[in-house]
């Protein structure tokens, strides 16, 4: 499976959003109907960003600290990487564990 097939097969359009309650807690005080426009725009920003920075190749092993509750991570799900693992060392609210 090619590149673009494996985006629609796969993409961050399919994977289901957290509970809005969740992403309030790592987007902020947003208002309801912008909520999941925000959350997708940060995590697709620093996905481009790390893209940028060649950060996310099929040799790449990539250890997130601190990862909240998927905002990155489903944007990686396309993303050829060798591995990819996120955490949240203390969590800020039990909600998130």
């Amino acid at each position: 499976m090619d590149e673009p097939e494996r985006r629609a097969v796969i993409g961050e359009d399919t994977v289901p959003f957290p509970p809005d309650e969740y992403m309030l807690l790592v987007c902020g005080p947003t208002p309801l109907p912008e909520l999941r426009e925000i959350f997708q725009f940060v995590g697709n920003g620093l996905t481009e960003f790390l893209d940028r920075q060649q950060m996310l190749d099929a040799d790449i092993r990539l250890l997130y600290i601190d990862c909240g509750c998927g905002r990155v991570a489903r944007h990686l799900l396309t993303r050829p990487l060798a591995s990819y693992t996120g955490f949240r060392p203390a969590p800020r609210d039990d909600r998130l564990v």
